[in-house]
């Protein structure tokens, strides 16, 4: 359970509600095909906790059979593409409310980013402690209960999986705005 809205359902919920009104609101996005591709990476809460726990072979390979599976499926990918492309419409109505930044930025200038993150959250932080603050959690889940969902990203990775093919699914969804 958490008592916090969950901010990839829907962006506007976060800034309708009286509660949060006088917070400063973060969003991080990402290219939306690294999204795509990302997704069909996750293991289920379920699989992901008994294969934690019981199964000998690396988590990587067994994430990297079953995204290569989801992705021969074009109706499983379409699956993704629909609730992405709504949330991205509903995120562009309102991302000037929220203190943006770019997922690949936090990976590739991540004392830059961090240090821009504090500076809006009101905090004074060095580019040096940025730095610390870095190094002690790259490549970490930094959630509680997501370990099965945990996979280090790489920037244009999808380019590695997706295929003309998912990218006529995308575009006939009108991704292409994105």
């Amino acid at each position: 359970y958490y008592n916090v809205i969950h901010s990839h359902y829907d962006p506007a919920l976060w800034l309708n509600d009286p509660y949060y009104s006088d917070f400063r609101k973060f969003s991080s996005v990402r290219n939306p095909l690294d999204i795509l591709n990302s997704s069909v990476f996750s293991i289920n809460a379920l699989t992901g906790e008994y294969i934690n726990r019981y199964v000998q072979d690396p988590v990587d390979g067994i994430r990297e059979r079953l995204a290569l599976y989801k992705l021969t499926d074009l109706n499983f990918v379409e699956g993704l593409v629909t609730p992405l492309v709504t949330y991205l419409r509903s995120f562009l109505e309102v991302h000037g409310k929220y203190n943006v930044i770019r997922w690949e930025d936090l990976l590739t200038e991540p004392d830059r980013v961090i240090h821009t993150i504090a500076h809006q959250a009101g905090l004074e932080t060095s580019l040096a402690s940025a730095r610390e603050i870095w190094s002690e959690m790259k490549n970490k889940n930094q959630t509680t209960y997501h370990l099965h969902n945990f996979r280090k990203g790489i920037i244009g990775d999808w380019r590695t999986h997706l295929v003309n093919e998912h990218l006529e699914t995308l575009k006939a969804h009108g991704f292409d705005e994105f």
